[in-house]
């Protein structure tokens, strides 16, 4: 790796670096933990949001309602998440903000391309279309 490759990845906010191939490896370590999400959503507020990656499946649950979709990981870093199922059940006192925050996320889970491992507690699920950046970020 040059020098200065890693000069300018430390001035960056976030710089992902790791080896070619770690992702395998890496996404086999998550099977079955669940993950909370941290942010990456344009609703403000906090509605507690997870996901559990499974062989072939993924679940999770919003504040009202749980899910479920199929996933593929294409190549190294590529991810389709495809076959969303959702709960719809009655939430009792539903808040405005995790309504919104949770069509969001259900909105934006299947636009996701990339999955990024960051370390061994946090993953990125991201995309890398020029029209809108989404970047979900995930703490075990």
């Amino acid at each position: 790796m040059s020098s200065s490759f890693v000069k300018s990845a430390l001035y960056l906010p976030f710089a992902f670096v790791y080896p070619s191939g770690l992702t395998d490896k890496a996404f086999a370590n998550r099977i079955n933990d669940t993950y909370n999400l941290l942010g990456g959503l344009r609703t403000l507020g906090y509605s507690p949001i997870s996901i559990n990656f499974g062989e072939r499946t993924l679940n999770g649950s919003t504040v009202c309602n749980s899910y479920t979709a199929d996933y593929r990981l294409e190549y190294e870093t590529s991810i389709k998440i495809f076959n969303l199922v959702v709960t719809k059940k009655d939430c009792p006192h539903p808040d405005p903000l995790s309504e919104q925050r949770e069509a969001e996320y259900f909105d934006t889970i299947t636009k996701v391309t990339k999955y990024i491992p960051i370390n061994e507690s946090y993953m990125m699920l991201s995309n890398a279309s020029n029209q809108q950046s989404i970047n979900l970020i995930f703490r075990k």
